[in-house]
């Protein structure tokens, strides 16, 4: 199998993989918000406005973590799918 051909598809398996530990991440991240409470309203059929549970500090602050957690994942796996991708290249090589 030629370089490139292997680089290719070392590139794309590690790939595959970073995406799939991503769609973990954030599965299990939505998973967690789902249980606590987002405030805001709801208004029902009949017109009326009923207000929701608005979250406490430190449930604020689970929130903005778990939100922060999905950024970075979203910019670490791709990106070190690719870097473990180069190393594996180089050490097989």
């Amino acid at each position: 199998m030629g370089l490139k051909k292997s680089f290719l598809l070392l590139s794309l398996s590690c790939l595959a993989v970073a995406f799939l530990l991503l769609g973990a991440v954030i599965f299990l991240c939505r998973g967690i918000e789902n249980y606590y409470p987002l405030g805001g309203v709801e208004i029902l059929s009949d017109g009326s406005v009923v207000p929701l549970p608005s979250p406490t500090v430190s449930q604020q602050r689970i929130l903005a973590i778990l939100n922060i957690v999905q950024t970075v994942s979203c910019i670490l796996f791709p990106v070190g799918g690719l870097i473990v991708s180069v190393f594996l290249f180089i050490i097989s090589n």
